[in-house]
């Protein structure tokens, strides 16, 4: 049966709003506007049960902390322009709702998982707050060229990119970024094992890998077609941290490692 979540008006103080793996639970209707003073919501059901999230989620003007996992993405949420951190997780939802992502400009965290066929916005490059992104590219052949745009970028992470040919040529103009990762196997947000599925598509690392003098971890893991790491490597010299794993084509590394002291 549908159970409708609906707030009342006595909820109006509730400042952290948390409904995960209710797998009866399918509407969460338009009474979560009612929640003038929410700073965090946490939502979302596992398996094949969505959560239907009403639109007028938009009216949070206050939310700084969204997650959604296994439910709709209501086009509204661009409207939520205090957030800071968004994180959203679905097996087959495409993300087309979100292409007018520049409007979160508070937005300093992002993470999109789904393994459906869904293009990355456009303007990702807009978001000049961002510090962390994290994104499952299944079925990209391509980054957003805006990526590199990210001056503030600090942590990034590209997972499931068996389709993703190459990394931006320009990937050295992320001069802030202290961690990469390019992994071929599905994200998993704790990071287990069982995540160690799939193989990336990317063939080579751009030169301009040792432009990001402040990178201090690097991890390649399930690249099985990459033959080579840039000479590059050896300008890293704030790297503390470098896995290469699974990268079954990789001949050699270079002995510009050996200058990273």
């Amino acid at each position: 049966c549908e159970v409708c979540f609906d707030t009342g008006a006595g909820l109006t103080s509730l400042t952290r709003l948390r409904v995960t793996k209710c797998r009866s639970l399918q509407q969460m209707g338009d009474g979560i506007s009612k929640l003038t003073q929410l700073k965090c919501l946490e939502a979302g059901n596992t398996g094949f049960t969505v959560l239907n999230i009403s639109s007028k989620v938009g009216d949070l003007t206050g939310l700084q902390h969204l997650k959604l996992v296994n439910t709709n993405i209501p086009h509204t949420l661009v409207n939520i322009t205090s957030l800071e951190t968004l994180f959203i997780s679905h097996p087959s939802t495409a993300f087309s709702n979100l292409q007018k992502l520049s409007q979160l400009q508070y937005l300093s965290e992002l993470v999109l998982d789904s393994r459906t066929g869904y293009s990355l916005p456009t303007d990702l490059g807009d978001l000049q707050s961002l510090e962390h992104l994290i994104l499952s590219c299944h079925y990209n052949s391509a980054l957003a060229d805006s990526i590199t745009q990210l001056k503030r970028l600090q942590h990034m992470e590209i997972w499931d990119c068996t389709r993703l040919n190459s990394l931006p040529d320009d990937l050295g103009a992320l001069s802030g970024l202290t961690h990469l990762t390019v992994n071929g196997g599905q994200y998993a947000e704790d990071c287990s094992p069982s995540s160690a599925m799939g193989k990336a598509a990317i063939h080579r690392i751009p030169d301009s890998l040792g432009n990001l003098i402040k990178l201090q971890e690097l991890v390649l893991q399930h690249c099985p077609l990459i033959g080579w790491l840039p000479y590059t490597i050896g300008s890293l010299q704030e790297l503390v941290s470098l896995v290469v794993a699974d990268c079954g084509e990789l001949e050699g590394i270079p002995s510009q490692v050996g200058c990273l002291t």
